[in-house]
């Protein structure tokens, strides 16, 4: 049996497909299955996929009929997952190439803690921007307010995932499905590391921030509101739950000031 499966979702992703696979098969750390959900993709997705699966046996593809969404397609690979830990990829991020065995080793020496983080490069079509690192402790308090851990830098014990019954299905996780499970894994009272390791490669546009509608900013303070009470944060971490809110509110020239101050490390 494989210790880590690897699960990952694809929806028209033939443009960087590749990288991603090939940067999964060439983990220092070889023993892992690698189950790939594509989502009803219309363009040559699973063409590639299909190429791979010939040349390497740990690739295993699931096919939806119809687009069902990141958190319904995970939950698939979740579920046919034969490893203890599942690691998180996306289908155009790049992995480097120790990720799993450190991330493993941590998580092996370490029974207390549910799952594991780690800092990500920022990567457009010009290469590296930026970069996205924490050195906070990834207490419930902290995770709620300021949403440090990128999803798809984690690896997350399976016997975890199985007793939150992964992600939630509905529409006001639609963008927030990471989110909605960090608080679903600490209000069972886990907790979760980040080792501090560089582990991916995350594609991200600069102007991301611009393009994020006013309506993900609704569901996610609707989903904040929600999960505020089930952690018993106290009343003044309402601000928190309105932060989307009022972000979408600010205008684009101060976002953009903003968002270059804070990435002016690599950005200069």
């Amino acid at each position: 049996m494989p210790k880590i499966s690897v699960a990952m979702s694809v929806y028209n992703g033939e443009k960087y497909l590749k990288e991603a696979i090939d940067s999964i098969l060439n983990q220092t750390y070889p023993d892992f299955e690698f189950i790939i959900c594509d989502d009803a993709s219309n363009d040559g997705s699973v063409d590639i996929i299909e190429e791979y699966i010939k040349v390497d046996k740990r690739i295993v593809l699931i096919k939806n009929e119809t687009n069902l969404g990141l958190a319904s397609s995970l939950n698939k690979c979740i579920w046919k997952a034969k490893g203890d830990y599942i690691a998180r990829m996306d289908a155009d991020d790049i992995a480097i190439n120790n990720r799993f065995e450190n991330q493993l080793k941590y998580l092996e020496f370490n029974s207390h803690i549910a799952f594991v983080c780690g800092g990500v490069y920022l990567i457009d079509e010009e290469g590296v921007w930026g970069e996205r690192t924490s050195s906070m402790p990834l207490t419930k308090e902290n995770v709620f307010k300021y949403q440090p851990i990128a999803h798809p830098s984690t690896m997350i014990r399976k016997s975890v995932l199985t007793e939150v019954q992964g992600y939630t299905v509905s529409s006001y996780t639609n963008r927030g499905q990471d989110f909605d499970l960090w608080c679903k894994i600490y209000s069972k009272g886990y907790i979760g590391e980040n080792i501090g390791d560089m582990v991916l490669y995350y594609r991200e546009d600069k102007d991301t921030y611009k393009r994020r509608l006013f309506k993900y900013r609704i569901d996610s303070s609707k989903m904040k509101k929600i999960w505020r009470r089930q952690l018993k944060l106290p009343l003044y971490y309402e601000i928190y739950v309105y932060k989307p809110i009022i972000t979408g509110l600010i205008p684009q020239f101060l976002l953009e000031n903003y968002h270059k101050r804070k990435f002016k490390k690599l950005l200069s």
